[in-house]
């Protein structure tokens, strides 16, 4: 079974993160919390906030040559041509 990249998924997931990870910064910044489970949010906070970091690199960096995202990327969706043997002649499958 192999993967194919599908852009429209990308912009689901990447929406979909975004909307969660506003909500959760809206909950923490409205709720109080127990102090105990202060460190807790924090670190999830955190973790969430470097995705979030990613997720926008991805999308206004998709043009830079340099961009990992965008090579890494472009190695899914544009597969290198599968070697012909040695022994093999061109034009023969």
């Amino acid at each position: 079974m192999s993967f194919k990249y599908q852009p429209r998924t990308v912009d689901i997931l990447s929406f979909l993160f975004t909307l969660g990870y506003f909500s959760v910064l809206g909950i923490a910044f409205f709720k109080p919390f127990p102090s105990e489970n202060r460190d807790v949010l924090n670190v999830l906070l955190g973790i969430l906030s470097m995705v979030m970091v990613k997720i926008v690199e991805a999308y206004f960096n998709k043009d830079s040559a340099n961009s990992a995202t965008a090579t890494a990327i472009r190695a899914m969706t544009n597969p290198p041509p599968p070697a012909i043997p040695e022994d093999q002649p061109k034009g023969t499958t």
